[in-house]
């Protein structure tokens, strides 16, 4: 596990710099308290806690970008944004303890989940900011935290635990914050990139360790490949929200022990990812990713057939629930890295692809089984994922294949890497004049894939691919795949 070490050295040695990197442990629980604990306080119903927070996104990350505020204004905005969700908590929590009129825990919420939001942005932007090893380092080793701690919050008593949640949106802004400084290039790094512009340059910590220097693969002219990615985000989002919907609202948690075994078994998978990245150096895909999620869904649907009374649902559904946040979190961690973009859009949209289905999945499921329609529900349900699954989570997709393509890279790159042959086609492409379609065509050509392979993953015919190299040969001069690598291997 030493490169697993190594990702938390290269930011920051010390206690206080790991638990500021993976500081987003602060949001997880957060959101655990308000939705469990915090759900019968006030009249606003638990999925609405979804749709504000999507909204509250999308509007943050709009005015950031119109905006353009400067390093200083940002950190106003966190201060102001902390202090209120604070305070904000802490009326929801004295409603839990009967001490507030739940008319103001109502409103508390909704200030309480615009701040949440914003804290969430500004994580987007740090987590924007690193290598996709950091991410996976990061990211995880908060999930294995986040599950421990919800377990101490279930323990405490309602009022404690309130005053303990009412601390979190200050300390997860001061992580944040502390965190985008350990990451910075220069300066306190905390200030919002102009549109369309990123620094394409290699981190301090990217320098120090030799990985690949991130590329731009996404921008404005290929961003609507990642419509399958969305789409992936929207139907499991919806699948989850309608299995919980599945579940009487006293039966969200189970007991005790169903609970500790579901962090338990949180943790559990959060480790396994870090010793499968770290401890075996195995990479994965964007597919092989979610399939777990779909197998965790599939096994709590088997349960809500087959034993729908033995509480199995709420183990399953609240796994399903954790997973598919920190695996849309790494996405949409990696592709900020390698876009264009600046991080508050990606986050914001792709965040809302996620509250926003699960928020009307929950009142669609709800509608179908009121009216004894939930058989037909779930079928469709389930034709909507297996359909998802067929269309959307190919890895031959080249915009699918890229999303944490940097897994499968050496730490130290060498020049024959595949990313590198991508690269240099790339750049003898734009010298020659090739369209972008022809350039990904020589992409995979160089890296000797067959013309049917190159077909199947482009979803064109053979004969069009027959005719992008022979338009490729004729622009570059050449007769063969082996002159082209070697143009390639020389430029």
């Amino acid at each position: 596990m030493e490169t697993y070490r190594r990702q938390f050295e290269l930011a920051g040695a010390g206690a206080a710099s790991a638990l500021a990197l993976t500081g987003i442990w602060t949001q997880h629980v957060w959101v655990f308290w308000l939705n469990t604990a915090a759900m019968g306080a006030g009249s606003l119903p638990w999925q609405s806690m979804y749709l504000v927070t999507g909204l509250a996104m999308l509007v943050a990350a709009g005015l950031v970008l119109l905006g353009r505020p400067s390093a200083g204004r940002l950190r106003a905005v966190d201060v102001v944004a902390g202090a209120v969700s604070t305070a904000a908590t802490l009326v929801v929590a004295l409603a839990v303890a009967g001490l507030a009129a739940p008319s103001a825990a109502t409103a508390a919420k909704i200030v309480a989940v615009a701040g949440y939001g914003w804290a969430y942005l500004r994580w987007g932007q740090f987590y924007g900011r690193l290598s996709i090893r950091q991410a996976v380092a990061y990211l995880f080793t908060a999930g294995i935290a986040a599950a421990a701690l919800k377990l101490v919050v279930f323990a405490l008593p309602p009022l404690v635990a309130g005053i303990f949640a009412a601390l979190l949106p200050a300390l997860s802004i001061m992580l944040c914050r502390r965190a985008l400084r350990l990451t910075a290039e220069g300066g306190e790094g905390d200030g919002a990139p102009a549109p369309g512009k990123r620094d394409a340059r290699p981190s301090a910590a990217e320098a120090a360790s030799g990985v690949l220097t991130a590329a731009p693969r996404f921008t404005r002219d290929n961003v609507g490949a990642l419509w399958k990615v969305a789409a992936v985000f929207v139907v499991f989002s919806l699948a989850n929200a309608s299995m919980l919907s599945f579940q009487p609202t006293s039966d969200t948690l189970g007991g005790v022990g169903l609970f500790a075994a579901a962090r338990a078994l949180d943790a559990l998978l959060c480790l396994g990812i870090l010793l499968f990245v770290f401890a075996l150096a195995r990479p994965f895909d964007f597919p092989q990713l979610w399939k777990i999620v779909l197998f965790v869904l599939a096994t709590d649907l088997l349960c809500e057939l087959i034993a729908p009374d033995a509480g199995m649902q709420a183990l399953f559904s609240g796994v399903s629930l954790n997973f598919i946040v920190l695996f849309l979190w790494l996405t949409l961690a990696d592709v900020a890295r390698h876009s264009t973009f600046s991080p508050f859009p990606v986050f914001g949209i792709g965040w809302s692809c996620y509250v926003l289905p699960f928020y009307g999945g929950s009142l669609l499921a709800a509608a179908f089984f009121q009216r004894g329609l939930g058989a037909s529900y779930v079928a469709v349900l389930l034709y909507v994922v297996a359909l998802t699954m067929a269309l959307c989570l190919q890895s031959r997709d080249q915009n699918i294949a890229h999303i944490f393509g940097d897994l499968a890279e050496r730490e130290r790159v060498a020049p024959s890497d595949f990313d590198d042959i991508e690269s240099r086609c790339a750049a003898v492409g734009a010298r020659a004049g090739l369209t972008a379609r022809e350039v990904e065509v020589m992409q995979l050509f160089c890296k000797g894939r067959t013309k049917a392979y190159i077909a199947e993953t482009m979803y064109v015919t053979e004969n069009t691919v027959r005719s992008h190299i022979k338009h490729i040969y004729t622009k570059l001069g050449v007769h063969s795949r082996k002159e082209i690598q070697e143009l390639i291997d020389a430029y």
